[in-house]
């Protein structure tokens, strides 16, 4: 049996650390105070720990007497896995699931359970789900489960035949741990988290056709949007509802119907990747269909639409005229603004407005499929992985400028910022490539700081950080410095050598063999197919051209500023409504005018003899009323005030029957 060694080579930051202003306007920072960034390394040698400043790292030498052991073993088979704040770690293995707590390493429960797929935490660590593959000796078990991390009990199982949680989990919690939630046919669970009873859940919610739900990740009342495919003619639609136990109108089958506090409906939509705000005041709806009916695209259609949870906002995210597939979307970490990498490669990436998915910067276009942000929002990645050939490029997000590109030609499959900001890893995994297996450090201006190799690498973790533990800080002036003059065209030799160093080289075209003593010379750019746009900040014509809006000539804005124009035309807009609204109740106060006229028309048989059967049922409620007077009954007030009407109903009887004469004469 396989052990798991356990290195953990601490490298404290040094103790005369510098001072570094964080660039609020606030006093520098101490960055000797700040943790040391740590990695979960899985290996062909085990799990590795290694923490200290990130240029630092040395390659890690594998020795038994030097490591602490873990059995079963945790190898290509296994997961390494963090909650959100980094306070545990997970270690799947094919045995068994073992959870750690990170601060002293010591276990805090053991899970015996293997062959687990895929696993994830709640928001704040203190459960855990489970899935696993069924197979012909366990069809009739149930396969997900939800474990106590504290003592590793099960709280909760079901039957689950397929699951892809990167893509959708089944069982999702809210923010606080207080409530779990699951889907089955047409119904939305709302379980108590802490001791979820599957006979009796808090809230049933009835969401006819669901077929995928995300709960929302921040505020109150709790938040879930449930995507419903299109049905025959119906076009598929994604709701919003409130999860508040208790409310709503329930049936006799138990099933709660709530109304929906916003949604939105869209055709070309077989499948939905439902992106939540920070904040969770708006959720990106992902379209995608298989096939593409227009003949354009191999991978079928794509879109976006945005959907404000309060129901003030839906529409659809604007490309213009540039056509191709969604290829990545991202929600900035503060939820005013979202990235969307679109259209075929190479793709163009744009900025835009949360509030009315207005386009805002234009990124340019440039081989990507990849968006990540760092932690704060400061910094940004855009990059091309997969089939594409590794280019990265970093931006400084609140100053919109370039701080550097590098490439990762090792074909990563891993990449995400450390918890400060600072670094970004990638590393090139088992099993999608078999050789030169390993993981790169870069700053956030993409110079390659640090890089190891392994034989077999499965996976590389950066371990989180609780929100405000490490400060959002700018650019260091050695990067500034050496932006400011490459600008100018005259780099100093230092930086240039340093630049140079970190560049990966670029490699030559190819020239066929038979043509190499010739003298031929690569293909002229011109004959290259992809070409590159620079990035800008997008005008009011251009936003005008990619959302379809007028752009108000010099005439229409009447000499006024743009800001001045502006308000007068929501001034504008604002009385039309008000005006059409008057128009509007003007026009139902005479329909229902109208309709009495209607009912009140004489002359007409049909309302004769409605009138005659009303008066002649209230004549039959008096003389039973009489009848019930007679017998010694007490009448009420409204019984009395029936009685003294006799006299004016005869009247009216009398009217109406001769009107009835002359109708029929």
């Amino acid at each position: 049996m396989l052990s798991i060694p356990l290195h953990f080579d601490e490298m404290a930051a040094p103790a005369s650390s510098p001072k570094c202003p964080n660039g609020e306007g606030k006093s520098p920072v101490d960055l000797s105070t700040l943790p040391p960034i740590k990695l979960a390394i899985r290996s062909n040698h085990g799990v590795e720990l290694r923490s200290g400043p990130l240029s630092s790292l040395t390659p890690s030498s594998v020795a038994s007497d030097s490591s602490a052991a873990f059995d079963p073993s945790c190898n290509g088979d296994g997961q390494l896995l963090y909650t959100k704040d980094g306070s545990k770690l997970a270690l799947k293995s094919i045995k068994e699931i073992r959870i750690v707590d990170t601060a002293t390493m010591k276990d805090i429960c053991v899970i015996p359970r293997g062959r687990v797929e895929y696993m994830w935490f709640s928001p704040r660590g203190t459960f855990l789900c489970s899935w696993e593959r069924k197979t012909a000796a366990s069809a009739a078990s149930e396969n997900l489960h939800v474990w106590r991390t504290a003592d590793g009990e099960s709280l909760f199982k079901l039957h689950m035949n397929e699951c892809e949680p990167n893509s959708f989990k089944p069982i999702q919690w809210t923010e606080d741990d207080v409530w779990m939630v699951t889907m089955v046919s047409n119904e939305i669970k709302l379980f108590h988290a802490a001791a979820p009873q599957l006979a009796s859940p808090a809230l049933r919610l009835r969401v006819p056709g669901v077929a995928q739900f995300a709960l929302a990740p921040a505020g109150k009342p709790n938040l879930v949007a449930a995507f419903t495919p299109s049905k025959g003619t119906d076009p598929a639609k994604v709701a919003v509802y409130p999860l508040i136990p208790g409310t709503g109108c329930a049936g006799g089958d138990g099933v709660t119907n709530i109304q929906a506090q916003a949604s939105k409906s869209f055709f070309k939509a077989e499948e939905v990747a439902l992106h939540w705000s920070p904040i969770g005041h708006a959720v990106l709806i992902e379209t995608r269909t298989s096939t593409d009916k227009t003949g354009k695209s191999y991978y079928g259609e794509s879109g976006v639409h945005l959907l404000h949870a309060d129901g003030s906002y839906s529409g659809t995210v604007p490309f213009g005229t540039n056509a191709g597939p969604v290829q990545d979307v991202a929600w900035s970490p503060t939820g005013k603004e979202f990235l969307v990498i679109q259209g075929f490669q190479p793709a163009k990436t744009t900025l835009f407005q949360a509030a009315n998915c207005t386009p805002l910067r234009d990124y340019g276009t440039n081989s990507r499929n990849t968006i990540r942000w760092s932690p704060h929002g400061r910094f940004v990645m855009l990059g091309g992985f997969g089939n594409l050939a590794g280019g990265m490029e970093f931006w400084d997000h609140f100053k919109f400028r370039k701080l550097g590109e590098c490439v990762d030609r090792d074909g990563a499959k891993s990449f995400e910022w450390t918890p400060d900001g600072r670094n970004f890893i990638t590393a090139s995994l088992r099993p999608w490539r078999r050789v030169d297996n390993g993981y790169k450090v870069w700053t956030y201006a993409g110079e390659q700081v640090y890089a190891e190799k392994y034989e077999e690498l499965y996976q590389v973790v950066v371990q989180p950080a609780p929100v405000g533990i490490y400060p959002s800080r700018p650019p260091s002036p050695r990067v500034m410095d050496r932006l400011k003059a490459a600008a100018q065209g005259g780099a100093d030799k230092g930086a240039a050598s340093a630049a140079a160093a970190a560049a990966p080289a670029k490699p030559s075209a190819y020239i066929p063999p038979h043509l190499r003593a010739k003298g031929a010379t690569a293909p002229s750019s011109i004959m290259k197919r992809e070409t590159v746009s620079a990035p800008k900040k997008l005008t009011q014509e251009e936003r005008a051209a990619i959302t379809g809006q007028a752009v108000p000539s010099k005439e229409e804005e009447g000499g006024l500023s743009k800001s001045a124009w502006k308000r007068q035309k929501q001034k504008e807009r604002e009385q039309k409504k008000k005006a059409e609204e008057e128009a509007k109740a003007a026009e139902e106060a005479a329909l229902r005018q109208a309709e009495e006229a209607k009912k009140n028309d004489l002359s007409d048989p049909s309302v004769i003899a409605k009138k005659i059967k009303v008066v002649s049922k209230k004549l039959r409620q008096i003389t039973d009323l009489k009848e019930k007077q007679q017998q010694g009954t007490e009448l009420n007030e409204d019984q009395l005030n029936k009685l003294k009407a006799e006299e004016e109903l005869n009247e009216e009887m009398k009217q109406l029957t001769v009107l009835a004469q002359k109708a029929s004469e």
